[in-house]
C-alpha cells in the first residue's frame, strides 16, 4: 500500500473549466468529477426546482503524493477565495501496482 492525500473539492459548476486549468498545471495526471451534487448547507437545503445552472455544483477528487500537496493548495486557495467552494484533504492509500 502506498499512503497519497486524497483531495477533494466541491465548486460551482460555472468555474469548472477554470478550475481544471488550475489542476492541469498542477500535472494532476487524473481525477475524477461528479456533476450537480446536491446537499446542505449554511444557506439550507437545495431541491433540484430551486437551481439554475448558476449555482449547481460539482464535486471533484483527486489523489497526490504528500510531497506535492502544499504546492497544489497554495495554488487553488486563489480560485476558492474568488469563487467560493470548500475543499477537504484526508489520508488515503492505494495498492501497489506490479
Amino acid at each position: 500500500m502506498i499512503k497519497v492525500k486524497k483531495l477533494e473539492f466541491i465548486i460551482y459548476k460555472p468555474h469548472l473549466s477554470k478550475f481544471l486549468e488550475i489542476l492541469d498545471k498542477q500535472s494532476i495526471s487524473g481525477y475524477t468529477i461528479i456533476n450537480d451534487v446536491l446537499g446542505k448547507g449554511s444557506t439550507g437545503v437545495l431541491s433540484w426546482s430551486e437551481v439554475t445552472d448558476s449555482f449547481k455544483k460539482v464535486y471533484i477528487f483527486t489523489l497526490c503524493e504528500e510531497e506535492k500537496l502544499k504546492e497544489i493548495i497554495d495554488n487553488v486557495n486563489p480560485f476558492f477565495k474568488k469563487f467560493g467552494g470548500i475543499f477537504f484533504v484526508t489520508d488515503s492509500y492505494i495498492s501497489e501496482r506490479k
